[in-house]
């Protein structure tokens, strides 16, 4: 992300020299970087429970999130308001905050210990 945020508008203009283009793919990009912390999160976190036989938290928390983040969230930002591709964009952002923060909760309550006792 360190990288490719400022490299973003060169990173573009390899693919399109359309100036709109390249605009949309910046944005893109810093705000891949911005919610980062976020997809590692929602990745790392689950697959740690996962391994702690804790599965089927995490594939509805994912199946749940995926439905009211990404698609309905997405399609609400992007297509109904108008937002185009950074709206669906923001739309995943939100998915993995979403998958985070209960994945976050799951590993600090404890609940998934109860599979051990």
């Amino acid at each position: 992300s360190l990288l490719s945020v400022p490299l973003a508008g060169v990173l573009a203009s390899f693919y399109t020299k359309e100036d709109d283009v390249i605009h949309v793919v910046k944005v893109l990009v810093w705000l891949n970087a911005a919610f980062m912390p976020f997809w590692a999160a929602s990745w790392v976190l689950p697959a740690g429970l996962k391994g702690a036989r804790d599965a089927r938290f995490t594939m509805w928390i994912s199946l749940l999130s995926m439905w009211g983040g990404r698609i309905v969230a997405g399609y609400t930002l992007g297509l109904v308001l108008g937002s185009g591709v950074v709206g669906i964009w923001l739309g995943m952002c939100l998915d993995w905050i979403i998958r985070g923060a209960f994945f976050y909760w799951r590993l600090a309550s404890g609940k998934w210990l109860w599979k051990y006792r």
